[in-house]
């Protein structure tokens, strides 16, 4: 199986390897004019590419989906997941609140939603199959699991669980936190969960192609197809931007 990506990755690597090879080229050529009276007021021969159009046909043998690392995806997204659900849990749980106004002075917003987020991410990270398990429409186990972790530490401030349990009894706040979380999975996580898989899944279908001149022998013309690649070969230049501890740091920028 020769897959589509690979063949275009090992054009565009074999052009820039060519030009590897012309400067070093250029390089040694450099030191003998150097070294001849007469060469040396000559300029050094240098093969500048400026541009390269590549038309190359090939014939689609097979498509089929590549391996995808589920797991892999939601721990990914498992650091943006919890900030959100900070923000969600601020809004449905403390700002619906009435008399808000005394309840807000036991809060700092920014520490609020960092605890929360800490303890949600932790939470995901030790319960990957949970996730996977919701997304296949089993959410209990994950829904109990926040909610009640998110209850342990909206609790472990004294002032804040004061003021909260004088608007909330133990049971409706176990109850309102199991319903946020809830609504959080529903609306926001597991359809974040869903679009990153997919979009992995996208990433991972792999062509198979063939572009021997074997595999192409005898494919009607209106089963193969071309593509026409126009590569700029840029160049980069070293530049020094800091010194740390007296050596220098360089940068590669565009010339």
């Amino acid at each position: 199986m020769v897959d589509l990506s690979a063949v275009m990755g090992t054009l565009l690597k074999g052009l820039a390897n060519s030009r590897v090879t012309s400067d070093i080229y250029s390089r040694d050529v450099s030191l003998k004019y150097e070294e001849d009276p007469i060469l040396r007021l000559f300029p050094v021969p240098r093969i500048e590419i400026k541009e390269v159009t590549i038309s190359l046909p090939f014939t689609i043998k097979n498509i089929e989906q590549g391996p995808v690392q589920k797991d892999e995806i939601i721990k990914s997204i498992q650091k943006v997941e919890a900030s959100k659900f900070a923000d969600h849990l601020y809004s449905a749980v403390i700002l619906k609140q009435k008399n808000r106004e005394v309840l807000l002075t036991q809060i700092n917003e920014t520490q609020f939603k960092k605890n929360i987020s800490k303890t949600l991410e932790k939470q995901l990270s030790l319960r990957v199959n949970y996730i996977e398990k919701a997304l296949e429409g089993k959410k209990e186990d994950l829904n109990i699991l926040l909610a009640e972790a998110t209850r342990k530490e909206l609790l472990s401030d004294p002032a804040l669980a004061k003021e909260l349990l004088t608007r909330l009894n133990q049971e409706s706040l176990t109850k309102l936190l199991e319903q946020t979380t809830n609504d959080f999975l529903d609306t926001v996580l597991l359809k974040d969960a869903k679009k990153a898989i997919q979009t992995a899944q996208e990433k991972a279908t792999i062509i198979d192609v063939g572009v021997t001149a074997s595999e192409l022998d005898g494919v009607p013309e209106n089963l193969t197809t071309r593509i026409t690649v126009v590569s700029d070969m840029r160049n980069y230049k070293w530049t020094q931007v800091e010194e740390v501890n007296g050596k220098p740091v360089r940068n590669l920028i565009p010339e």
